[in-house]
């Protein structure tokens, strides 16, 4: 997990040929909601300590030093 420099965390999954993105499930621990944030392009988790904004998701192949969104 990282911060993006826009104040939204990121993480990253890193998926091979034929491995099945379905299978990859977030549990947020500790959260008292979970919702969308107002323009729908990312999470908005709040937890007793404050709210933690996650930023919209981002896939992309990568082919030697390109990277292709998908």
């Amino acid at each position: 997990m990282y911060e993006d420099g826009k104040g939204d965390f990121k993480y990253d999954f890193i998926l091979h040929s034929g491995a099945n993105q379905e299978n990859i499930l977030m549990r947020y621990y500790g959260a008292n909601s979970v919702s969308l944030t107002e323009n729908r392009d990312g999470l908005n988790i709040k937890t007793k300590f404050g709210e933690i904004r996650e930023g919209a998701l981002y896939c992309y192949e990568a082919q030697g030093q390109r990277k292709i969104e998908s």
